[in-house]
Order: structure tokens, then C-alpha cells, then sequence
């Protein structure tokens, strides 16, 4: 699924680390 559609993994990796990035604010 992952090889299928990269873009979700990556979407998904953008809202960990912006939480993360909002935390750290």
C-alpha cells in the first residue's frame, strides 16, 4: 500500500512532525 500511494505516508509525516514543531513553539 505504502509503494502503492508514497503521498499519504508523507502526508501523514508532515502532521507528526508539525505537531512535534507546535509542541516545541
Amino acid at each position: 500500500v505504502k509503494s502503492e500511494n508514497p503521498g499519504a505516508e508523507f502526508k501523514e509525516i508532515s502532521n507528526i512532525l508539525g505537531s512535534k514543531w507546535k509542541s516545541l513553539s
